[in-house]
């Protein structure tokens, strides 16, 4: 989401330029934001993508199996940038918006013996050009075949993308 006043938008609807008044967009998938010649502020609202989670494992013969654990949740990055601070990074005052994929969940394990699961994959990043990042949670662990507990994936953060099948993340 992006709050200007008198911006343009080039993807994801919204607001045409003029005025003074804040206008506000959300991008639902990647495309250019275009700064508009009134802009002076903008609040950007960045989220991440959550991971995906694992698959269960399977069993043998009298053993338990676990289920596959869930991937860590987003990273949301919050910010306020003056025109030049935009026009410094981007001097067209065209901006580059990408959006996060989530990722994909652990492939099935179809063994008839014991067998772990798969691990899910890790959440994509969303981004404000260079600007800025919202970094993607990781993927969930996949179950095991015995009776061992599965671990989900770490939230992402402001810094740093989750870590897949971790008990702990770095957080800042």
């Amino acid at each position: 989401m992006i709050y200007a006043n008198g911006m343009t938008v080039n993807a994801g609807g919204g607001g045409g330029g003029g005025g003074g008044s804040a206008k506000s967009t959300e991008f639902t998938g990647s495309g250019n934001f275009t700064m508009g010649a009134n802009t002076q502020l903008l609040r950007v609202i960045l989220i991440g993508a959550g991971g995906g989670g694992g698959s269960g494992g399977t069993s043998g013969a009298d053993e338990d199996c676990t289920g596959g654990a869930g991937g860590g949740g987003a990273g949301k990055r919050e910010l306020v940038l003056t025109r030049a601070d935009v026009l410094a990074a981007y001097p067209t005052g065209v901006v580059p918006v990408g959006i996060a994929a989530g990722g994909t969940a652990g492939a099935s394990v179809t063994n008839a013996g014991a067998a772990n699961g798969n691990n899910g994959g890790q959440g994509g990043d969303t981004t404000f050009g260079t600007i800025a990042t919202a970094y993607g949670g990781g993927g969930g662990g996949g179950g095991k075949g015995s009776a061992a507990a599965s671990i989900g994936g770490a939230g992402g953060s402001q810094r740093y993308k989750g870590s897949t099948a971790s008990a702990s993340g770095t957080y800042g």
